[in-house]
């Protein structure tokens, strides 16, 4: 029998010390194991998921609301088709490279202008024959319905802008020479043509191009009907014109799902690597962004906020925008963190989703500023006709009603009788903030200013704001006639040739 040393231990420490440090880094290798199976599964699911598509038929739009209708009498024609095309065989100029100065009218450019409209006159006879077409129904943006808006160039739009330009500055000539009836003409004419636009199927940015002629129109009767005495009759049309030239809830909600389905049509075109460095601020996820746009996300996130929108529209154009800015406050703060953004799998179509939800609620918007000035422009004319049949004012607008209007306008910011200030002579919404400041403003029919407020054309405010608004004209116009005197005359002067003694 062996007998054990009395020092030797049954035990090795160093034997426990190498067992116990395996078991540590197995455990260590398990938990950097499970750490790496759930940074994988993260990054596959960041990567490679992908919601279904949404149920978006209540978003679809068929091929009859894009197209122009039958007719068997001939082959359908589309007469702002040929309106763009006739534009752009006369080489129509563009306003825009006209100088500011020239292009506002300032005084002293009557000549240049009058010189420059001189050579649109085939661009002017597109346009009329365009609103003397019997075809109106069947006006149709050119790009809609016949080609897909991966080939669009905009050109059409542009087109109508620059008429709509070029006719805002043949009437300001014609009010500036005293051609009263022409002016008015030139009015009306772009007045009609904005809100016959209006009524087409189109984007957002379509209405917003035939929103800016209407109100291009609408803008500039103030100073025609204060040049002369209009009569309570002519006025009495001129109203009767404008009262049917409102824009309509039903077109707002095709635009919407217009703009839905070219969205859809767009997704494989939304991967930029720009876009995703933009909203994450780094370039360290750029060689992913083609994995980073996801179509289910994106179109399940776009067709909920346009399902909502159209459901409230049906309200009204109040609710409509009210809706409208909480979707976009409410998105823009849950994508305001930015380990939100990190961890989002779909960051370029929260991208996009960003820029639409912000630009809608701008567009529908404007759409409820020009509605609220249309109708206090339709008011303006009521409180003319009444003025010129009782030697006053109406101390309310309900005093209107029914002989010079139906009923009163409503504002569209608060379903509400627009609001008339009899001591100052004011008429006004409040506007897109939805706070009522009194009818205060620093501009009439400004936006941005605290109310949507305009003068009573014909009272003495509005006369004085007219005058201030010329004499600053002048002002500057004379301004800088001095700056490029003075620009000229500091300029040195040219070497003069060497002479012989």
């Amino acid at each position: 029998m062996t007998s054990v040393p009395p020092d030797s231990s049954p035990f090795d420490p160093d034997l426990d010390k190498r067992q116990i440090q395996k078991q540590t880094r197995r455990a260590l290798l398990l938990i950097l194991g499970f750490i790496l199976a759930l940074m994988i599964t993260f990054i596959g699911l960041l990567l490679f998921y992908d919601v279904p598509m949404p149920d978006d038929s209540s978003l679809s739009v068929t091929t009859q609301e894009l197209q122009l209708p039958a007719v068997t009498s001939q082959a359908a024609k589309n007469p702002l088709a040929d309106l763009v095309n006739a534009l752009k065989a006369a080489k129509m100029e563009r306003v825009e490279e006209l100088p500011s100065r020239a292009r506002t009218l300032e005084p002293g450019t009557e000549a240049e202008v009058r010189t420059f409209l001189a050579t649109q006159g085939q661009a002017f006879a597109a346009f009329d024959t365009l609103l003397h077409s019997p075809q109106a129904g069947q006006w149709r943006w050119p790009e809609l319905g016949t080609e897909p808006a991966t080939r669009w160039t905009g050109e059409s739009i542009s087109s109508i802008q620059n008429i709509a330009n070029l006719i805002r500055l043949r009437y300001r000539l014609e009010l500036a020479d005293g051609e009263w009836e022409k002016c008015l003409y030139s009015l009306t004419s772009l007045i009609q043509f904005g809100s016959a636009l209006q009524r087409r199927p189109g984007t957002l940015i379509h209405l917003l191009v035939a929103g800016n002629a209407q109100r291009m129109g609408e803008s500039g009767l103030e100073a025609a009907l204060t040049l002369q005495t209009v009569p309570a009759d002519r006025l009495a049309v001129l109203q009767q014109l404008l009262t049917g030239l409102e824009q309509d809830r039903t077109n707002y909600e095709l635009s919407l799902r217009i703009e839905y389905a070219i969205f859809k049509e767009m997704i494989p075109l939304m991967v930029d690597a720009a876009d995703l460095q933009a909203y994450h601020g780094t370039k360290l996820l750029e060689p992913f962004a083609p994995l980073l746009l996801k179509p289910g996300m994106s179109c399940t996130v776009r067709a909920q906020h346009d399902q909502a929108t159209i459901a409230t529209l049906h309200q009204g154009w109040k609710e409509g925008l009210l809706l409208q800015t909480t979707l976009a406050n409410e998105f823009e703060a849950k994508t305001q963190s930015q380990i939100r953004r990190l961890l989002s799998a779909n960051p370029v179509g929260d991208y996009h989703h960003l820029q639409y939800t912000g630009s809608a609620k701008s567009i529908l918007g404007r759409q409820l500023t020009d509605i609220a000035l249309h109708r206090q422009t339709v008011l303006q004319l009521a409180l003319r006709r009444y003025e010129l049949d009782h030697g006053q004012v109406p101390d309310q607008l309900t005093i209107l009603v029914p002989q010079y209007l139906p009923e009163v306008p409503l504002d569209p910011f608060t379903d509400l009788p627009m609001t008339w200030l009899p001591a100052t002579q004011v008429l006004y919404s409040i506007g897109e903030d939805f706070t009522d400041n009194g009818g205060t403003f620093t501009k009439p029919a400004s936006r941005r200013g605290p109310d949507l407020a305009m003068h009573y054309w014909w009272s003495d405010a509005a006369a004085k704001w007219r005058e201030e608004q010329r004499l600053e004209s002048q002002r500057n116009s004379a301004g800088r006639k001095s700056t490029k005197k003075k620009s000229a005359s500091s300029k040195p002067a040219p070497p003069q040739a060497a002479t012989g003694p």
